[in-house]
């Protein structure tokens, strides 16, 4: 139950007469605005469990399209396939919120957004974004939508530009407050010149199942700071589908490196942003065209890399630049290797990314507790194996299972099976099963590779009535 204090901060807040931006720009925003917000809810079924997720959304398109965080329905937290209901939640200030039937169009890692369209046809009132430059001492607006528990009302805040940051992603910070995760921000003209953005999974969500009291989180810490349109922009213009899903292209070189001052000094390259190849992975298009670990990169396409504010920045901005472009494209970096090197240019064709730990597929060994899902390039590179390496990696654990109090741990990479190797997912489901069924009583015995790359055997000892109910599994 709330206090006092916060339902009449949130009845101030809300109220079409504001108390926090109570000028005009902010009463015509606010009416303007809010018909354009909306909260996505969908469930999270695993193997073990469900979850009712919600996120603030901002309807992009009038048919029906809406954009969300991609955090509420991340790849590194919900595998695909485990998303299920997708709802459109339509706020009223007379009647009960209406629940629109929806489907998850697609994820767009390059701009941080996921994207949600009506089952049926919607005329719905859109917010459009703009490339506007902003300046410093510029007044901005934000309107957010607030929790279920203070019924998806929506609010104003209103802010000024404080300063314009470099990075990965072009950020603005503001003097001021700014709406919720998931919130548009106009300029004083009523343009849409940005949005709020995630700040991990947990500040994508609107409301908190496990604990409503940090439901108004968005209040007591407000965010102060926005990505710009123009970074996002391409992405709302042409979203995903989901007959067209975003490929995301790779060059293979998994480790990079800002360089700091004491070597861009030593190799002459003061004031030069550069980023340094810590690793090429063997068979990439990097490896065959020819860069080389401890390649300092200088110029992408003959252009000079772009600064951050830090030197630990720029792996990431050169790699946000290269995931948007297109699969079967070329690009050419200017590299050199050692003090005192001619630059040369090697030319890269961009393949697709390495399958990613989302789209695994899953099995559940039901009897013993636990999930195990397919190997990908990231379990056996960061473990420094050959890449063909066979095998399955424990995915989740039932508490209290056999599997647990066998200290079998999750993203175990798991090689054999009773002394057999495994190849993939299909022999490791096909023989478990066979084994359940004819030694229910045994244990299983695996040989696993933990995360930092040794080898353990875990015998998961069978419960005592193993035999009644057979091996399960899913």
């Amino acid at each position: 139950m709330k206090s006092l204090a916060v339902v009449l901060f949130v009845a101030l807040v809300c109220c079409p007469v504001l108390a926090r931006a109570d000028d005009d720009v902010s009463r015509k925003l606010y009416e303007q605005v809010k018909p354009s917000l909306v909260a996505v809810k969908y469930t999270w079924e695993n193997e073990l469990e469900s979850h009712e997720l919600t996120a603030a959304g901002t309807i992009i398109r009038e048919d029906g399209l809406v954009a969300i965080p991609i955090n509420i329905v991340s790849p590194l937290w919900v595998p695909d396939g485990q998303m299920k209901d997708f709802k459109i939640i339509v706020p009223s200030d007379t009647e009960d919120a209406t629940e629109v039937d929806a489907t998850l169009e697609g994820q767009d890692e390059r701009s941080s957004l996921a994207f949600i369209r009506a089952k049926t046809p919607q005329k719905w009132t859109a917010v459009h974004f703009v490339d506007e430059p902003l300046e410093v001492g510029q007044r901005l607006y934000s309107v957010g939508i607030l929790p279920k528990s203070s019924g998806y009302h929506a609010y104003v805040t209103a802010a000024t530009v404080s300063a314009k940051l470099r990075g990965p992603a072009p950020q603005v910070l503001v003097d001021g407050d700014l709406a919720g995760v998931g919130s548009p921000v106009f300029d004083d003209k009523g343009q849409g010149v940005g949005y709020v953005p995630q700040q991990g999974m947990l500040s994508a969500l609107l409301d908190n199942p496990d604990n409503p009291q940090l439901d108004l989180r968005m209040l007591y810490n407000p965010a102060k700071t926005f990505v710009v349109a123009s970074d996002f922009l391409f992405s709302v213009s042409h979203p995903p589908t989901a007959d067209q899903p975003i490929v995301i292209p790779w060059i293979g070189c998994p480790q990079l490196k800002g360089l700091e001052k004491e070597l861009a000094e030593f190799m002459g390259l003061q004031n030069v942003p550069a980023v340094q190849i810590g690793d090429v992975v063997v068979g990439s298009p990097a490896e065959r065209a020819g860069l080389k670990t401890l390649d300092i990169i200088l110029k992408m396409n003959g252009q000079p890399l772009e600064r951050g504010d830090m030197p630990v920045e720029l792996p990431y901005i050169l790699s946000r630049k290269i995931q948007r472009m297109n699969v079967g494209q070329t690009v050419t970096f200017t590299v050199v290797h050692q003090k005192g090197d001619t630059p040369r240019d090697v030319t890269v064709t961009l393949e697709p990314r390495p399958k990613q730990v989302a789209s695994a597929r899953r099995f559940y060994a039901k009897d013993l507790g636990f999930v195990v899902r397919e190997a990908v390039f990231s379990d056996t590179y960061r473990r420094k194996m050959n890449l063909s390496t066979g095998g399955v990696v424990i995915a989740m654990l039932r508490p209290q299972a056999a599997a647990q109090a066998a200290k079998l741990s999750v993203e175990d990479l798991v090689l054999q099976m009773n002394g057999k190797p495994l190849t993939d997912l299909d022999q490791f489901k096909k023989d478990y099963l066979q084994f359940r069924k004819d030694k229910p009583t045994d244990a299983l015995v695996l040989v696993v590779s933990r995360v930092d790359g040794k080898e353990q055997t875990i015998n998961i000892e069978p419960p005592q009535d193993a035999g009644a109910g057979g091996p399960g599994g899913q």
